[in-house]
């Protein structure tokens, strides 16, 4: 049984094999995009953090 079919309910591939392979692509697409996302969020996170460690590194040479 796919992983579609556990969180979603019975598809059966026999009856319907067309929406049965649409709905897998469809699942697996959204688990791409899901786990994309959450590298960008991460990947961003640590864009923010080198951003302020370099404005912190800045001020202090244009003060003195």
């Amino acid at each position: 049984m796919s992983k579609f079919n556990e969180l979603y309910g019975y598809l059966s591939d026999r009856q319907t094999p067309h929406l049965f392979v649409i709905a897998e692509i469809l699942y697996s697409l959204k688990e791409g995009f899901d786990l994309h996302n959450q590298q960008v969020q991460s990947l961003n996170d640590k864009m923010d953090i080198l951003i302020d460690l370099t404005r912190q590194q800045q001020n202090p040479t244009q003060e003195q």
